[in-house]
């Protein structure tokens, strides 16, 4: 007990290396807690969808992109390719809806998108949107 009244009595004259000793203990904590976070969702990502060991995604270090054809040419190299799909969006329309100007997003997509893909996709726009 005599060591704790010592201590607190050398913080307390120490003003300065008790603040230095605070913002460290806070900072690492900080780091600590976002490294944990970060672990714990590169572990659970896409935990719910089935064979995910078997699901890629073609990106570089900016985005998650390719050309459209660019799974044909993948799958006849590589024969471990069993199924490939592909979507582009985003293109903006601009239209006239009862003379009112509009921009329409579209999403085109490879006609095995839903058929293909992990995720119940009836069952999920059902439950959102209906």
């Amino acid at each position: 007990m005599k060591g704790l009244k010592t201590y607190l009595t050398f913080l307390h004259r120490n003003k300065l290396f008790t603040v230095v000793n605070v913002a460290g203990l806070s900072i690492s904590l900080m780091f600590v807690l976002l490294i944990a976070d970060m672990v714990t969702r590169q572990l659970s990502v896409d935990k719910n969808l089935k064979d995910t060991d078997r699901i890629s995604v073609f990106a570089s270090e900016n985005t998650a992109a390719g050309h459209y054809l660019l799974g044909e040419k993948l799958q006849s190299r590589y024969p471990e390719i069993e199924e490939w799909c592909a979507y582009t969006g985003n293109f903006g329309i601009q239209t006239s809806i009862n003379e009112n100007p509009t921009q329409i997003r579209t999403l085109v997509a490879r006609k095995n998108f839903f058929s293909s893909s992990a995720i119940n996709w009836q069952k999920e726009i059902r439950h959102k949107y209906w």
